[in-house]
């Protein structure tokens, strides 16, 4: 009932605005209008003067003509008034606007800086939390019991997600400040793609997936900070295995063209249709990401998308809700023995 009530008075509201906008639309017709009918008046009694000779007649004509002229006048002063109050009102919005939208950028610099320094903040504990915890699992302070040991294992894995989200704002900052350093250099893709599928296969089988590359033949080179090609890759890959129960993780690598084509596929949950015009803005995450019980900041294809930028490519996705997802990314290919100059990021 309230929800109805709700709606019928937001009805109201917008056809009100529509009805005050249509009546001076109106208005301002009328007014127009009006001014020609006069302008029009005016030089037909004044043409008609010519052909007047009775003093009389031409005095009334004169007389109305005046009249007209007045009428006219006032009216143009009057609109010139308006005008005058319309302009004076959109300088001072214009200036407000202006002053406001400074605010919110310097707004938007104090967070950027704030959690830039806040983030640099929680690295070291962060690291100490998990180096600590990697030694009592490894026995370095002696034996522990399975009770301790399951606690460990639980701050261990903990602290290693808290680190990739502090590493996430980091690299957030890092580039809407334009402080993102990249080392370019020549990159076998091929073997890139090989180290970063072995690092994270083991574990896809930890939760039972299959993980499969189809790398075609060939040499396969391109122009790249190895590092964030790899970052973007790992990202990618455990998204794949994050949101995917059952099933598969497929990688492959092609050339199409002068292009080398990175894929990655997977048989999990998929991604809504309403969610992917916004997929690969800052803080934002598909709306069925919760039935999986993972958890995260809405970072990572941002982050992966602005290095993917960087290097001259492009990034995209490929998916259908409940059907599984397919990431791929495409970056040119070069000739190793005459690179070229490398790109402005």
């Amino acid at each position: 009932m309230f929800h109805f009530l709700k709606k019928s008075t937001t009805h109201k509201k917008n056809a009100g605005k529509a009805d005050a906008a249509h009546a001076r639309t109106r208005g301002f017709r009328v007014m127009f209008y009006g001014t020609e009918a006069l302008v029009i008046a005016i030089w037909l009694l004044v043409f008609s003067l010519i052909f007047l000779r009775d003093i009389t007649t031409v005095r009334w004509v004169v007389f109305v003509a005046l009249v007209f002229l007045a009428i006219l006048g006032f009216r143009l002063v009057v609109s010139v008034g308006r005008e005058i109050a319309q302009r004076k009102e959109i300088e001072k919005l214009a200036e407000n606007l202006t002053r406001a939208n400074e605010r919110l950028l310097n707004l938007d610099k104090m967070k950027t800086e704030f959690v830039s320094v806040a983030s640099h903040q929680m690295r070291s504990p962060i690291t100490a939390i998990t180096g600590y915890a990697s030694l009592i699992l490894e026995g370095s302070f002696g034996p522990v019991s399975s009770k301790v040991r399951d606690a460990v294992g639980k701050i261990l894995r903990a602290g290693k997600q808290m680190s990739v989200s502090v590493d996430d704002f980091l690299n957030v900052t890092r580039i809407e400040q334009g402080r993102m350093r990249y080392n370019f250099a020549v990159v076998d893709l091929v073997q890139l793609v090989r180290a970063t599928v072995d690092d994270l296969k083991l574990i896809a089988w930890e939760k039972g997936l299959t993980v499969n590359t189809t790398i075609e033949e060939g040499d396969c080179y391109i122009l790249a900070d190895a590092e964030k090609i790899k970052q973007v890759l790992s990202n990618l890959i455990d998204n794949a295995i994050k949101y995917t129960k059952e099933g598969e993780i497929a990688i492959s690598l092609r050339k199409e063209g002068e292009k080398a084509v990175v894929a990655v596929k997977d048989s999990g949950i998929g991604i809504p249709e309403k969610d992917l015009p916004n997929l690969f803005e800052k803080f934002s995450r598909a709306s069925n990401a919760n039935t999986t019980s993972v958890r995260g900041a809405g970072l990572g294809l941002y982050i992966a998308m602005q290095l993917i930028a960087a290097h001259k490519g492009r990034i995209w996705v490929e998916t259908r809700e409940g059907e599984g997802s397919t990431f791929s990314f495409e970056l040119p290919l070069i000739d190793p023995n005459n690179p070229p100059a490398a790109p402005q990021a």
